[in-house]
């Protein structure tokens, strides 16, 4: 193996080492650096209701809190912060609400009416919607970039492995030479 092949050998085993640590930095996916819909949910004895906030939408799922199915022909009705919302019916136990701007960060009240052929009852609870404007801030200043633990033994890992190749690479010039100059050092 003459001198240049190793050295070609040598840069393509580093650079495909190296490429999967850093591809992952710079490819980062958009869902990762979104956070989840914020979301609350209001249980009773026989109901449990989920809001999930999207923008002004604000979907709804009423379930049986027994075992978690749909509320078949209920009507619902549902205050927040002291403002009673026009809910639409999207199907069994689901229910949307477009808001006309989205909410302030903090705690808002919430109070939820459920009415069935059985009967009526009220849900009442919390909208924690402090976390709502955190990417806004994050966006209008500089993106905070956090590392994984994972990320720190992949790059380690990576350049021990480089270190490993070279230490062997160089090893097999030296011999390749010391053989080609007859033995004699």
């Amino acid at each position: 193996m003459n001198t240049k092949h190793l050295l070609l050998t040598l840069g393509a085993a580093v650079w495909m080492l190296a490429s999967p640590a850093f591809a992952h930095e710079e490819e980062t996916p958009a869902a990762a650096n979104e956070s989840a819909s914020p979301r609350f949910a209001l249980v009773s004895d026989a109901f449990e209701l989920v809001g999930i906030l999207n923008g002004k939408d604000l979907d709804l799922y009423l379930d049986h809190y027994g075992d978690g199915s749909p509320v078949k022909d209920a009507r619902l009705e549902l205050t927040l912060a002291g403002a009673k919302l026009a809910l639409e019916p999207q199907g069994e136990g689901a229910f949307e609400a477009h808001l006309e701007q989205e909410p302030a960060a903090g705690v808002l009240p919430l109070a939820a009416t459920v009415t069935t052929d059985a009967g009526t009852e009220t849900l009442v609870g919390e909208f924690d919607l402090h976390d709502l404007h955190e990417d806004d801030d994050e966006e209008a200043g500089e993106a905070k970039h956090e590392h994984d633990p994972v990320e720190y033994v992949v790059w380690g890992g990576g350049a021990l492995a480089a270190l490993l190749i070279l230490i062997f690479l160089s090893r097999r010039l030296r011999a390749a030479r010391h053989s080609r100059s007859g033995g004699a050092a």
